[in-house]
């Protein structure tokens, strides 16, 4: 990643998925403006780091469904969910299917 603002930014967010971050706090972390990481974010990715967070966020929970057995309780808060229930409907926006039937599919 040649965007130093960026890379600092995804290394917060790939060390800590589980972290409740947020546009604001992931700046702080970065040590820049809200205003500066969203345009950089927007202009090395096309997205907001928001956004990113979540695609990440699926990403390495869909791996999770896909490789282990573990309950999807436990893999929600992981990947930085409060509860199985918002993980749930924020999977199924991701990936059109709730996670077990995700995990099911994916296994036969």
């Amino acid at each position: 990643m040649r965007d130093p603002v960026v890379r600092d930014a995804l290394v917060c967010v790939h060390a800590r998925p589980e972290h409740p971050w947020t546009t604001e706090s992931l700046a702080a972390a970065t040590a820049v403006s809200r205003t500066t990481l969203s345009r950089h974010f927007r202009s090395a990715l096309g997205q907001t780091p928001g956004a990113y967070l979540t695609q990440w966020r699926m990403d390495l929970a869909s791996v999770r469904l896909r490789d282990t057995d573990e309950p999807v309780e436990s893999i929600s808060g992981a990947v930085g969910y409060a509860s199985p229930h918002a993980f749930s409907r924020a999977f199924r926006r991701a990936r059109g299917m709730p996670p077990g039937e995700y995990r099911s599919r994916l296994r036969k």
